[in-house]
């Protein structure tokens, strides 16, 4: 008994002689220790009462004296064993606080099971987790601004997972924010008002047909429409000024006059009152330029008549006036007739140009209304008309014919009698002198003198 006690007292020793981590079992496994050294003491109490037991039963009248010495030595015994476990106890406790400092921050390993097989490996010892910084959010609106697509919203709003208010978004892109916005999805490029609303999306009239598709906008409200957002009081399909609504001839023809109804209308003829004429001219006051017409005289559309028109201004009417076209300036007579008008002896030369005012009818004249028979243009006093010599000289004394004057003569040497030698070319009975017969032939007909001289 005593060698097996000593037995389990080496084993505890060098169990305690081996190193093992100081880590956070280092208390439960000296309490291990603490407890194995308690049972070994509780072992040997055991074993001794046994032992006792067994003597009392080998030897229940014998010697008890001598058991009883033995038992004192048995106590004795265990007292020393005691005495030998709590030094044990103690450098154990040393060995312990050693063993603990050599193995401090080593997790148990393989090693250490060899010679402490109750205990568990484990990890290496992970520091806590500590709490990360606190997340900045500059705008108060519960996003932080690391993920915050909208830094500034304003304060007390509701905002996105993006920190983005919706007075802060625009979804539609058509530049009215989404808070504001009463069409949020506006079709991209629409035109919208300052509700955000694109004419395809408005519907004013509440017709169910968008305005920009509609082309009754103002339509009642509770009509049905067409497609084109226009109800039966809004469409005139004959054009005959009666909508669809209320029309009960539909296909009235063109142009034909129709009741309120829609269907052809008896139209009585318009009483219409005469405009009023003052004159009695027949033209209405509002077109008559001459409202006082003499009673019976005819008038030209404008209500006039001759005898209150003067269509050339020389202050004589028409209705008188024998020279209606009188030129501007001119003095006329009381027929409303200008010199330039009159051609007092009809010779086609009015009296304000013609220098012989009193020709004889019938004659031919000149440019300046004179004819021959008013003409002396040798001024001898015969008119051309009769003038046989028309460039006598001047002061020359002619005859009838407007011929010189001349003495009678006896011709020189003629080749026949005068009388019969002129009526060769004349009808002359008497003798109009040398002188005058010589000047007309040689001068004026360029005879030689052998015409009528041997």
């Amino acid at each position: 008994m005593r060698k097996g006690f000593w037995l389990l007292s080496l084993l505890l020793a060098a169990t305690l002689a081996v190193p093992f981590p100081p880590d956070a079992r280092a208390d439960r496994r000296v309490s291990h220790h603490r407890d194995t050294g308690a049972q070994d003491t509780a072992t040997r109490d055991g074993d001794e009462d046994h032992e006792r037991a067994r003597y009392h039963e080998e030897d229940e009248g014998g010697d008890r004296d001598h058991y009883q010495e033995d038992d004192r030595d048995r106590n004795e015994e265990r007292d020393h064993h005691r005495g030998e476990d709590e030094e044990r106890d103690d450098d154990r406790g040393h060995a312990v606080k050693k063993h603990r400092g050599d193995m401090e921050g080593v997790p148990v390993v393989e090693d250490c099971l060899s010679c402490h097989p109750d205990w568990t490996p484990t990890e290496p010892p992970v520091d806590p987790p500590t709490d990360p910084p606190a997340p900045v959010d500059s705008d108060n609106d519960g996003v932080a601004d690391e993920v915050d697509s909208c830094p500034d919203s304003p304060p007390n709003t509701l905002v996105n997972a993006n920190g983005c208010a919706d007075s802060q978004l625009d979804s539609d892109a058509d530049g009215v924010s989404d808070a504001s916005d009463l069409c949020p999805g506006t079709p991209a490029g629409d035109s919208v008002d300052a509700n955000g609303c694109g004419l395809s999306q408005i519907d004013s009239d509440y017709d169910g047909v968008g305005d920009s598709l509609d082309s009754c906008p103002n339509t009642p409200s509770g009509e049905a429409v067409d497609a084109s957002g226009c109800a039966p009081s809004q469409l005139d399909g004959d054009n005959d000024g009666v909508n669809n609504a209320i029309d009960q001839c539909p296909n009235s023809p063109a142009g034909v006059e129709v009741d309120a109804v829609g269907c052809e209308a008896v139209v009585e003829p318009p009483v219409i009152d005469p405009p009023a004429d003052s004159d009695n001219d027949g033209v209405p006051n509002e077109l008559d330029s001459c409202p006082n017409t003499p009673t019976g005289d005819s008038v030209n559309a404008s209500g006039c008549s001759d005898s209150q028109i003067d269509s050339d201004g020389d202050g004589v009417s028409d209705a008188i006036d024998l020279c209606p076209a009188t030129p501007a300036g001119d003095s006329v007579d009381a027929n409303g007739c200008g010199p330039s008008q009159l051609d007092g002896d009809n010779d086609g030369v009015s009296d304000a140009d013609d220098a012989c005012p009193n020709t004889p009818a019938g004659q031919a004249v000149d440019a300046s209304g004179c004819a021959t028979s008013q003409l002396d243009s040798d001024n001898d006093g015969v008119t051309d008309n009769i003038d046989q010599c028309p460039n006598t000289g001047a002061g020359t004394e002619v005859d009838a014919v407007g011929c010189e004057i001349q003495a009678p003569v006896i011709p020189y040497n003629l080749k026949e009698p005068m009388d019969i030698l002129c009526a060769r070319c004349h009808s002359l009975k008497a003798s109009p002198g040398y002188s005058t017969m010589h000047s007309i032939h040689v001068s004026s007909f360029g005879y030689s003198c052998t015409t009528c001289h041997n």
